[in-house]
């Protein structure tokens, strides 16, 4: 897997810059504002490389109750190696 950008933040500049040659027509054409377009649906077609509320549901859903010992109150926990892998999957199969 390649690097995590903020795709939102990334079409938000594409944006800015359709914005700008359409404000600027002598150097923007509308040919450069329909390949600016392609890029924003071609970003949108990226599968999600990593979804935190996914790692946060599937972190939720594999804790199990841990009873001490000791009488204090039982808490929930999750394996280490277990939580590692889940987080490292990004929630995304």
């Amino acid at each position: 897997m390649g690097r995590l950008i903020d795709a939102d933040a990334f079409i938000e500049d594409i944006k800015t810059e359709i914005v700008n040659l359409a404000l600027d027509g002598l150097k923007g054409t509308p040919r450069d504002r329909d390949e600016l377009y392609q890029i924003i649906d071609r970003i949108n077609e990226q599968p999600t490389a990593y979804d935190v509320e996914k790692v946060m549901e599937e972190l939720e859903e594999n804790q199990k109750i841990v009873f001490r010992f000791d009488g204090r109150k039982p808490i929930q926990s999750i394996d280490y190696e277990d939580a590692i892998d889940i987080v490292k999957r990004g929630g995304v199969e």
